[in-house]
């Protein structure tokens, strides 16, 4: 990503050909997101094309975003590969109360249309801009997250060895 002459520095690189439609003709994620918004019927009077991304306007309320999908990849071997996804997902740009806010629940369900896994990821707090932080604090934040997951990985192995020896899984 660019910005002028000088290239812009970021923590994460989105890889376009990775997202929305696998190997789509248009070349980059903003042309990919803009067609698949066209694709659901989105007006494009309810987003604004900035110069780096396309960026929903503000709203007046909260809005969640609920939608379903058919499951069409197999996650795991203990649950069946028919079902269904239905993501309800808070608008991160709202105007009022907790803009800026995450709010996303995704619940598994079975081919009866019975809940089998709900999952819900949430923020708290206010929200942190990156490239406005110390040196520090993201050497902090990092470490701390790096944590989480050297701790979960042995967590991982013990489920799955008890999972292994009390089922005789093959």
């Amino acid at each position: 990503m660019s910005v002028g002459s000088k290239t812009a520095r970021s923590w994460f690189h989105v890889q376009a050909s990775d997202y929305l439609e696998r190997g789509s003709s248009p070349p980059n994620l903003k042309e990919k997101l803009t067609a698949f918004l066209v694709s659901q019927g989105v007006s494009s009077s309810e987003y604004s094309d900035g110069d780096a991304s396309i960026m929903p306007e503000k709203r007046a309320k909260s809005e969640r975003f609920t939608n379903t999908w058919v499951k069409d990849f197999h996650v795991s071997p203990f649950n069946s590969r028919k079902g269904s996804y239905t993501l309800s997902a808070l608008d991160p740009f709202m105007e009022v109360g907790n803009a800026g806010s995450i709010d996303n629940t995704i619940t598994l369900k079975s081919s009866k249309d019975h809940p089998k896994l709900v999952v819900r990821i949430f923020s708290e707090g206010t929200s942190i801009d990156p490239m406005k932080i110390s040196s520090w604090t993201k050497t902090r934040f990092l470490a701390q997250w790096c944590l989480v997951g050297f701790a979960t990985f042995p967590r991982i192995l013990e489920q799955a060895a008890v999972l292994f020896f009390s089922t005789k899984t093959p």
